[in-house]
């Protein structure tokens, strides 16, 4: 018996998704391009936008970065190139983060800087719960009020 053989990736442009816990939805977006091997679950994005429907009535957040990765089966997910969250007022930059589901958490390594409303808020590295939409900046914070962060 013959077994036909299957080419592992598949490629996408495009492509929207959406992403439930609990059955409600936890995160919709898409993506310009798009490929996933069938064979390890690894995936790759190019310029993502990610939205995260809001929590206890405050505003949803929308993560955009140019490239993004990680692991279907692991649940693990790496955004790169250029990270920014924005949620209201508040805008958070850094180089990358990386989504773990092993904690449900997003950690970054890099610095962070979040602009809002009269402040500047930054720091070395970072966590972000994005069930309850929490940032903590870890490893020691400056925090400017008043400065370049006024009325952005």
């Amino acid at each position: 018996m013959e077994t036909e053989k299957v080419t592992p990736e598949v490629r996408f442009e495009e492509l929207r998704f959406r992403a439930f816990r609990d059955g409600r939805l936890a995160a919709s977006g898409e993506a310009a391009e798009a490929g996933y091997r069938r064979d390890t679950g690894d995936f790759t994005l190019e310029t993502l936008s990610v939205l995260f429907p809001a929590v206890d009535g405050g505003p949803d957040a929308r993560l955009t970065a140019p490239r993004g990765g990680g692991n279907a089966r692991g649940r693990e997910f790496l955004a790169t190139g250029g990270v920014r969250l924005v949620r209201g007022a508040d805008v958070a930059t850094t180089e990358e983060a990386r989504y773990l589901g092993s904690d449900g958490l997003v950690h970054g390594e890099h610095p962070i800087e979040v602009q809002g409303r009269g402040y500047v808020l930054a720091g070395p590295r970072f966590v972000v719960d994005p069930r309850v939409q929490a940032l903590r900046v870890e490893g020691g914070a400056g925090l400017v009020a008043g400065g370049r962060g006024a009325a952005r």
